[in-house]
Parts: C-alpha cells; sequence; structure tokens
C-alpha cells in the first residue's frame, strides 16, 4: 500500500509514530494496552520497522493474531528453559524416555542455543533451516531440530498464546537413511540365549522377540487385557497404521515365557519387578546390553526383529504374510485387504512354521 499523508488508522487499531531519522527502524507501531489511574493511555510497542508500510504490516499481524505484549521480547533462550522443565518432568513420568531426554538438551545445547538470545517472535524458518543444513548431522539429528524447535513454538503459542504460524516448524531434514548397522543373531546364538532362558529374564524377552517380530518397544506396551493365553494370541503393535493393533501369534515355543511374565494383577505383560511398574526401553536396553556383554555378542536390540524376518523368509513364509506379521503397510501390494482376511488362525498356522 502507498503511505498517504493524512491516512487515519482505524480506532483500537493502533499508531505508528517516527522515532527520527537516525534510528535503522524508525517506525514503531503501537498499542493500547490500557489507562492509568487519570484515565492516560498506556501504549506498549508491537515492534519497530524501517518503513511506515512495514509498521503497518506488523500492526495488522498482531490485531489479526493478537498476544500478551509481555511475551513481545520472550528469547527462544527464554523459552527453551520454561520447556526443558516440562520435558524433565516427563522423563520422569515415563512419558518420554531418558534418551530421548537427552537427545533433546543435546540438540539445544550444540545447534539451537546457536541463537539462543534471538527473539522467538523475530525467528524465521530459513534461519532454523540454515541451522539443519549446516549441522553435518545424519537424518535422526537433524529430525531432532525439527522436534524440538516444534516443540519450543507449540509451547509459545500454548503457553503465552502468541499464534505463531506453525508452517514455521515446516522443516526439511532430508530422507533417512537406510539401516545397514542390523543383523540377525545366528542360530548358535539363539541356542544360546535359550539356554540362559531357563534362569535369566532378559533371555527369556529375547526369545518372545524372537517368534513374534515385535519392535523392542512393542512388547513393552503390550498390556494384560490384550493377551488371549487359551487361543494362542495377543493384540499390540504401534508405530504404523499396519503395525497398530495387529494380531500376534503367541508360538508354542514361547508360550512358557508368556505365562511366566503374565500376571492378571498386573496393566503390562513387561514390568521392571525392581519398580513394580511398566519396563521402559532404557531399563530394557541396559538389560539386553549386559546380556550380550555376558554371552559375548555383538547386536542391538532391534537385530531380534531382523531375525524374525530372515527366518520367516527362509521358513517360506509369503511376503504378504511377513508384512502383516511384522506391521509393515501393505498399501502397494495388489493382494491387500480385498484377498486377504487376516484371521488369527491362519496367522497362528504361518507362524509356526517358524523354527530355530
Amino acid at each position: 500500500m502507498k503511505r498517504t499523508r493524512n491516512l487515519k488508522l482505524p480506532n483500537g487499531f493502533g499508531s505508528i509514530v517516527f522515532l527520527g531519522s537516525n534510528r535503522r527502524n524508525p517506525y514503531g507501531a503501537l498499542k493500547t494496552t490500557g489507562w492509568d489511574i487519570s484515565g492516560k493511555q498506556i501504549r506498549e510497542y508491537v515492534g519497530y520497522a524501517k518503513t511506515w508500510n512495514d509498521a503497518y504490516k506488523i500492526l495488522l499481524e498482531y490485531n489479526g493474531n493478537p498476544y500478551d505484549l509481555e511475551y513481545k521480547n520472550i528469547t527462544l533462550e527464554k523459552v527453551y528453559d520454561n520447556l526443558i522443565g516440562k520435558i524433565k518432568e516427563d522423563c520422569y513420568n515415563e512419558v518420554i524416555s531418558k534418551s530421548t531426554y537427552s537427545a533433546l538438551t543435546s540438540t539445544w545445547n550444540q545447534q539451537l542455543s546457536k541463537i539462543k538470545n534471538k527473539k522467538i517472535l523475530d525467528l524465521r524458518k530459513k534461519e532454523i533451516q540454515k541451522i539443519i543444513n549446516e549441522s553435518g548431522l545424519r537424518y535422526t539429528g537433524r529430525n531432532y531440530i525439527k522436534i524440538l524447535f516444534t516443540k519450543i513454538i507449540n509451547y509459545c503459542n500454548e503457553e503465552y498464546e502468541l499464534n505463531i504460524n506453525k508452517d514455521i516448524c515446516n522443516l526439511k531434514v532430508g530422507e533417512k537413511e537406510k539401516s545397514n548397522i542390523h543383523k540377525p543373531f545366528l542360530e548358535s546364538e539363539i541356542s544360546l540365549i535359550k539356554e540362559y532362558a531357563g534362569s535369566n529374564d532378559t533371555a527369556k524377552m529375547l526369545m518372545i522377540y524372537f517368534y513374534t517380530g515385535l519392535r523392542p518397544s512393542e512388547l513393552l506396551d503390550i498390556q494384560i487385557t490384550n493377551i488371549f493365553l487359551e487361543d494362542n494370541y495377543m493384540i499390540g503393535g504401534s508405530k504404523t497404521e499396519a503395525g497398530k493393533e495387529r494380531i500376534i501369534p503367541i508360538h508354542p515355543n514361547i508360550k512358557e515365557y508368556t505365562k511366566y511374565f503374565y500376571s492378571k494383577k498386573n496393566v503390562y505383560l513387561i514390568m521392571n519387578k525392581n519398580t513394580n511398574t511398566k519396563m521402559t526401553y532404557d531399563v530394557y536396553k541396559d538389560r539386553f546390553k549386559t546380556l550380550m556383554k555376558t554371552l559375548n555378542f555383538d547386536h542391538k536390540p532391534h537385530d531380534t526383529r531382523h531375525t524374525f524376518a530372515t527366518k520367516c523368509e527362509e521358513v517360506g513364509i509369503s511376503d504378504i504374510n511377513i508384512k502383516i506379521l511384522i506391521g509393515h503397510s501393505l498399501s502397494n501390494d495388489i493382494t491387500n485387504d480385498v484377498y486377504i482376511h487376516k484371521s488369527v488362525e491362519r496367522l497362528k498356522n504361518e507362524i509356526n512354521k517358524l523354527k530355530y
């Protein structure tokens, strides 16, 4: 719009003042926030601009999404300091894992703290995108920058009611690298783990993983109410739509281990006996590492899932049924739900082919 000399702004819209030509941003955008005891207006600056038109745009944007002007100068660091306390509490209450908490704090210290003094309302998407692009991190690290920044913006909108456009969080982190760090367990390794399963709870859990293909966290999330011992199946799964609430047959070779953990007085199948609470992934991972060290094996927790998928293929279970069992999407297969009936009996028959 063209600045006209006698342009009068609407009542309640705000005002624009010229602060002097020696300033970098000589135009100030003001809003009335109240009145003092004498009835005089109390006005606060919403922002500053190089031109009158830009100051007008500041007022236009503010009037469209008003917020408490007390927060207009709040910095990224201040918001993070408030947010991290809530995240720490979520970690303590086991809403998020210790590893996630550690990753978020590390992301702040190493990446976003570079612009800690930047005012939240002055942030632009290109600044955060530049940090991601120049981070030198792999996909997971880049994605954590996006996750933490999104949490910060959501916190500003929810706690301070700043109404920041969430498009600022639409950041590009690139494609996830195909992992080649996982390797199936050897038959000899599984045999030794089976021997340990007689007296070691972690080994018992591993045997369940070998015969179900569950992700480590999926087994930890399964509740007692979703286990049907007499019918030899349970319901669980997460992460994708295809993987959620899927049928998981209980193979005859793991029924004794499932019974061992099963207790109607518990909410979850797998409990941390030291605290009588649901076992977290961090606890399981530590116990997994301890067992691997004891057995002198070089494996990661997700290797059990790769072992399951590899063995299913070896014993002749079809690709379609493998996808159903491990919870992968069938959307790209022409033989989809129209042709496949995901019955409990059919899946139990398929899984019974599996033997180590």
